[in-house]
């Protein structure tokens, strides 16, 4: 009988060991449970974040590759125009001197979107600030240039910069 009950006595034991064991254990799991929920919050955040900014350096390549193909296109036009200058200059001396003369004054416009936030524009279509949010350019027509006033068009402003005809172009 004192058998059975040292017995019954170390079984009782071993089961209360068994329980805290039991408790630490699952207090561990709850913790362990805790910081994986944190962790896989914390990866779907970076994740996210990397996924946006790889649109945003998307969409950054995008709005250079608009520029320097603007640039490039900029760069023949005047090796064009300096050309049929010089052209012009050997056929008939003091012609482009004459032409210079004429051509109209050209203005520096500015869209909406960059006279908003006070930043440079480059005035074309679509600028390149807007280029690189994605957005179409827009550009505010002269409210003196289309006044007539004094019977004739024209804005009387140097530092004007907005549209003064139908085709966007910026000239007195």
């Amino acid at each position: 009988m004192a058998e059975t009950e040292g017995n019954n006595t170390l079984a009782r034991k071993l089961v209360r060991k068994m329980v805290k064991d039991r408790k630490k254990h699952n207090a561990v799991v709850d913790r362990l449970e805790k910081r994986n929920k944190t962790l896989e919050l914390e990866i779907a955040s970076l994740k996210k974040a990397e996924s946006e900014n790889s649109q945003k350096y998307s969409e950054l390549l995008k709005g250079n590759r608009v520029l320097v193909q603007q640039k490039k296109d900029l760069s023949e036009r005047n090796q064009t125009l300096e050309w049929k200058m010089a052209e012009l200059e050997r056929r008939i001396p003091g012609a482009v001197k004459e032409l210079q003369d004429i051509q109209p004054h050209t203005r520096s416009l500015i869209c909406k979107r960059c006279h908003k936030r006070r930043i440079a524009c480059d005035g074309g279509y679509s600028c390149a600030q807007c280029a690189v949010d994605g957005l179409d350019c827009e550009y505010v027509k002269c409210r003196r240039f289309d006044n007539m006033k004094y019977g004739r068009k024209g804005c009387s402003n140097a530092a004007c910069t907005q549209v003064h005809d139908e085709k966007g172009v910026g000239l007195d």
